[in-house]
Order: structure tokens, then C-alpha cells, then sequence
């Protein structure tokens, strides 16, 4: 009798553990480039590269959207839609490094996780105003949706039992008795008359 309630105790902490998996978490990076719409004012880019080192999905020609009306060395918040993750947005509000020349401005800003921003604003004449962006972000998939008796597929994250059959109510049951003693009498009713014809002949 011990043997059976320790293993069905066993059974019942394997079973809530398993009900309590936790969600995966993982940390992702954006590392690519790209370049202004001219027609935007500075508030909307495209990618035009990606580094190998980007896990988050993004693709070539993906729009990326900027804070701000006009490109200068301050705090700036990017946002873009990774395709394997949602929309993501990066804050950065130190600027790294700022140089001037002929050829245009170029100036790089950071945030407090060492992700780094570049921005090479060319002259006219020298080309298309382009972009730098490198970033990480923590990403925690949400829970599978719950499912009853955690039949595959989906697979479930909250077991639920699945549904039980109606039992009948107490006034069906006596339904059902008096029923079955009414084909009764009614059954013997016929035998005693058949048995009271055959004596009488």
C-alpha cells in the first residue's frame, strides 16, 4: 500500500512539473544597414545589408522607422518589425563619436548595453544618406495556448480533463425503474391471463 501512494505521489510531481515547463527566453541580435528614403525626411530607412551575425530575420528592403523629423547627434528611438520576433525599438542616447569633412557627418551613438548606431550623413553629390545599426534584445516566447486532454497537436502548455460524460439525474433514475417495473407487470399480466385460458379449456 506504500509502494502505490509514494509512486502516485511521484506521478503527481512529474505531472506538475511538467505543466509548469517555463517559456523559452534567448537573446537576439539586429546587425545590419541601410539607407533613408529621400523623400522621408529622415523617419523612414530600408535594409540594404545584413551581417551574418543578425539572428532576428530580417531581409533586404525591410522599412525601418526613426523618432525623429531631422538626422542629429542626439537620442534617437528605432523601431522594425523582425520577422521572426515582432516589433523590437532600441533607444540610444550617447553619442560615441562625431566627425565633419567635405564628404559629409558622421557620428555614432550608444546605449547602456553597448549597442552602437552610425550614421554617415553624405553631402550632396557623394550619394544616398546611410545608416548603421547594431543592437541585442531579450526575447521570451509567449506560452502554446491552452488545449483539453493535451492531444497532439497543438502542443499544451495547461493539461485540461477532457470533458466528462452527463450522469443522469436521480428523478431520470426513477423514470427509468418505474418504466422497466411497468413492462414487467404488464408481462406477467399476460402470462396469468394466457395460463387462466388454458385451464379454462
Amino acid at each position: 500500500m506504500k509502494i502505490l501512494s509514494l509512486s502516485a505521489a511521484a506521478l503527481s510531481v512529474s505531472l506538475s512539473l511538467s505543466l509548469a515547463t517555463p517559456t523559452s527566453a534567448s537573446t537576439e541580435t539586429v546587425y545590419l544597414g541601410g539607407r533613408w528614403f529621400p523623400a522621408s525626411g529622415f523617419t523612414l530607412g530600408y535594409i540594404d545589408a545584413i551581417d551574418g551575425r543578425d539572428t532576428a530575420g530580417d531581409t533586404l528592403g525591410e522599412t525601418i522607422t526613426f523618432s525623429h523629423t531631422a538626422i542629429f547627434p542626439g537620442p534617437i528611438t528605432i523601431s522594425l518589425d523582425t520577422p521572426d520576433f515582432g516589433w523590437e525599438s532600441f533607444h540610444f542616447t550617447t553619442l560615441a563619436t562625431y566627425t565633419t569633412n567635405a564628404a559629409g557627418t558622421f557620428y555614432q551613438l550608444t546605449d547602456s548595453n553597448h549597442d552602437a548606431f552610425a550614421v554617415n550623413l553624405i553631402r550632396p553629390g557623394f550619394g544616398i544618406p546611410s545608416f548603421g545599426l547594431f543592437a541585442t534584445f531579450d526575447y521570451t516566447a509567449p506560452p502554446p495556448p491552452p488545449c483539453d486532454d493535451c492531444g497532439p497537436p497543438p502542443p499544451c502548455f495547461t493539461c485540461n480533463p477532457p470533458p466528462a460524460l452527463g450522469t443522469p439525474e436521480p428523478s431520470t433514475w426513477l423514470m427509468m425503474f418505474l418504466g422497466f417495473t411497468a413492462l414487467a407487470l404488464t408481462a406477467l399480466q399476460r402470462n396469468g391471463r394466457r395460463d387462466a385460458t388454458r385451464s379454462a379449456s
